[in-house]
């Protein structure tokens, strides 16, 4: 635990900014919209197919493959709005999982750009995602290109049962091919910060009674969870994208080790969270109009 800490403060001190401004939200129905900085407002309609949801490095038992389909609208000021649906497409679920909305505002410079925005959540009460026991967010984001590296930072507050502050930071470099329509972005995450969600998530879901054969029940202790803030996780990413005219395709592959893992406790033991490092990926078709 000790070397995590001094990574992630080498982190902050390397890139000089608080704390308290960084964190990075992986979203299964957020994307990646390259060129937001243009001169005339437009519409985007994003289609993804996510083979299984990973946020922060933890993962449910269950597998849970989304086909999800955003639309949203961008202004030229840097005002936006979205919203998305999910179809779970695990194996006797096949269902709507998940509705999003989401506003916010871009700001672009030459060589930075910042941003908030606000996410609201509506799980259906079945959905079994790691997420699934939170209802919203607030985010702010800051990214620099300093040519040889982008550095980007942000910062989001998770509303549930309890409130979480999730911390992270990234440094990535974009390849550009094909007379710049193809891009190649190797990307590496640290994340950081409070996890009372997935404290709510393991007790309501994973472990709840009603989940449990012969009405069992397990808690998640909290010495490591809820208010701590801590490395969650690690994550190397190469997103690859190719535009043609309106249209853009995607394929964006994750590795994610997760860390620090959880205190569970029953009426009989206490043990530590078995962790397992995730290969994910996701594949995508957007139109511009």
């Amino acid at each position: 635990m000790k070397n995590h800490i001094f990574f992630f403060s080498i982190i902050i001190v390397l890139f000089n900014i608080p704390l308290n401004a960084i964190a990075q939200e992986i979203s299964s129905l957020d994307s990646i919209v390259e060129n937001r900085a243009e001169k005339k407002s437009y519409g985007l309609i994003n289609t993804n197919y996510y083979n299984n949801i990973v946020f922060l490095g933890r993962k449910s038992s269950v597998k849970a493959p989304y086909l999800s389909v955003l639309a949203g609208y961008y202004h030229t000021s840097g005002l936006f709005i979205n919203g998305g649906v999910s179809y779970l497409a695990a194996s006797g679920e096949n269902r709507i999982d998940l509705f999003s909305i989401k506003t916010g505002y871009d700001f672009y410079a030459k060589s930075f750009s910042a941003g908030i925005s606000g996410t609201k959540y509506f799980f259906n009460t079945k959905s079994y995602t790691v997420k699934s026991e939170l209802s919203g967010n607030l985010s702010a984001y800051m990214n620099y290109n300093f040519d040889i590296l982008d550095v980007y930072v942000d910062g989001s507050t998770y509303f549930g049962n309890t409130t979480d502050f999730i911390a992270g930071a990234a440094v990535s470099h974009t390849f550009y091919a094909v007379n710049d329509n193809l891009t190649i972005i190797p990307s590496l995450y640290l994340n950081a910060g409070t996890q009372n969600y997935y404290s709510d998530y393991n007790n309501n879901r994973r472990f709840g009674r009603h989940m449990l054969d012969g009405g069992g029940s397990q808690s998640l202790g909290t010495g490591m969870m809820g208010g701590s803030f801590t490395i969650l996780d690690y994550e190397l990413s190469v997103p690859v994208s190719y535009t043609i005219k309106k249209l853009g395709f995607s394929f964006a592959p994750v590795f994610a080790i997760p860390v620090s893992p959880a205190t569970i406790t029953n009426s009989q033991n206490t043990y530590k969270e078995d962790l397992s490092n995730s290969f994910f990926w996701s594949v995508g078709i957007s139109y511009k109009f």
